[in-house]
């Protein structure tokens, strides 16, 4: 998901541009690494004028791993004035805030359960906090999705769950979002395609999910790594370089360092994501939660990378959440840091490193598709709004492993709101 939604808020501005310049012809289609030999170790970074905090303790949660247990949906319907209401006591599924008090007060017990044993490599994801900030609890109180509705699109950004309860769930969630008048769409990994199917959904390939794992078989030796190992190398002989692991608020100069590097990055993006300014204010004032943890690559003495990562309980790994990089990076900055930062994380005994969603790559037709979505997509791709070939590129110097995601909506959908749902997505 950290993919997807750093690509649609990276692009927002120029969609709306080339819906505003084209619009007779959108409305035709839219329709309404062991680390590298001689690396420095990671350690903790602590200021040397400071005294040491206490040792980080965080043993891997090990779960039995059942196969598709927990994938990123994207379902999308209108905000309604009664949409965080406590439903009837005939629709006994909750729906509520992640931040409302009384709320927590009465579930939070059963989420961090739920998060704890089920949740993957999007659920506890930075940009998902920012984007689908609303649970739906369902009616059992055993599975929960995270989402967002919003311009008549209901958007569920992941579920968290057992593989026997996620058809129950999604039952709930369909009809709440049919009684607040909302759009269906959800985006799901391979594995649940038979599921959507048997529940009157189409499945569009969309992008592509990549992990790598186990962490325990990755190397750069061999033909394959060629690539990854050259740019590591690279990297490593332009400078003195070193990645650590920073806890954010323990050095104030290194906070200032880090901001001002999401400042650089912001600049080559050209605008300001709305999760920037809420970490920003979070490194300043150490307000970063466990869940998250940060890696510095310095040259020389200055900070080239920052690289931000997300627990994903389920795989016992982590997600690449975000990466923030100074101007002018010498080639194989952020290579030779996530090689670094594997090496750390197979080290503590985890097993995955989730690289996240990438969209608008390995787009194909199938049995089960939509063709206006498929269309859709295409046209998209062709106006490159939606286009990840070159993110994916970028991924599969790692050799990751690779799940196709679809695009799910009700058969009798058409094209009906995708406009408007690539447009929530990319408000975020």
């Amino acid at each position: 998901m950290v993919e997807l939604l750093q690509h649609l808020n990276a692009q927002r501005d120029s969609a709306l541009t080339l819906i505003e310049k084209h619009n007779a012809l959108l409305a035709s289609f839219l329709g309404l690494g062991g680390a590298r030999p001689g690396s420095t170790l990671i350690q903790a970074a602590r200021p040397a004028h400071a005294a040491l905090p206490a040792p980080r303790v965080d043993t891997p949660v090990v779960t039995e791993r059942k196969k598709g247990n927990v994938v990123s949906l994207f379902d999308y319907k209108k905000q309604t004035s009664d949409s965080t209401a406590t439903p009837s006591a005939a629709k006994p599924y909750l729906v509520f805030n992640e931040n409302d008090a009384e709320s927590l007060r009465l579930w939070g017990k059963v989420i961090e359960e739920l998060l704890a044993t089920y949740g993957a490599d999007d659920a506890l994801a930075i940009n998902r906090k920012q984007l689908a900030d609303t649970i739906f609890l369902s009616a059992a109180k055993t599975a929960l999705f995270y989402h967002k509705s919003h311009s008549g699109v209901l958007f569920a950004a992941c579920y968290v769950g057992a593989d026997e309860h996620y058809a129950e769930t999604l039952r709930e969630l369909k009809a709440y979002a049919d009684d607040n008048d909302l759009q269906v769409n959800l985006m799901a990994q391979e594995a649940r395609v038979n599921d959507l199917k048997a529940c009157g959904f189409s499945t569009t390939p969309l992008g592509i999910w990549q992990r790598i794992e186990p962490l325990s078989a990755f190397t750069l030796e061999g033909q394959a790594m060629r690539r990854l190992r050259y740019m590591v190398s690279k990297y490593a002989k332009s400078g003195v370089c070193k990645t650590i692991e920073y806890a954010p608020g323990t050095a104030p100069d290194t906070d200032k360092a880090i901001c001002e590097v999401i400042d650089q990055w912001v600049e080559l993006k050209g605008k300001t994501p709305p999760f920037v300014i809420d970490v920003k204010a979070q490194i300043m004032r150490g307000g970063i939660s466990q869940d998250h943890r940060f890696f510095l690559t310095y040259r020389d003495g200055a900070i080239d990378n920052v690289m931000v990562f997300s627990r994903d309980n389920f795989n016992n790994g982590y997600l690449m959440d975000l990466e923030f990089y100074a101007k002018d990076l010498p080639l194989g900055s952020t290579e030779f840091a996530l090689n670094e930062i594997i090496e750390c994380f197979r080290k503590e005994g985890r097993q995955v490193v989730s690289l996240g969603l990438t969209m608008g790559t390995e787009l194909f037709e199938h049995e089960n598709c939509s063709k206006d979505v498929f269309v859709f997509f295409e046209q998209l791709k062709k106006a490159n709004f939606l286009n990840g070939d070159a993110n994916a590129q970028y991924k599969n110097k790692y050799r990751p492993v690779t799940t196709v995601m679809h695009l799910a909506r009700p058969h009798d959908s058409g094209k009906k709101k995708l406009n408007d749902l690539m447009l929530v997505l990319g408000s975020a």
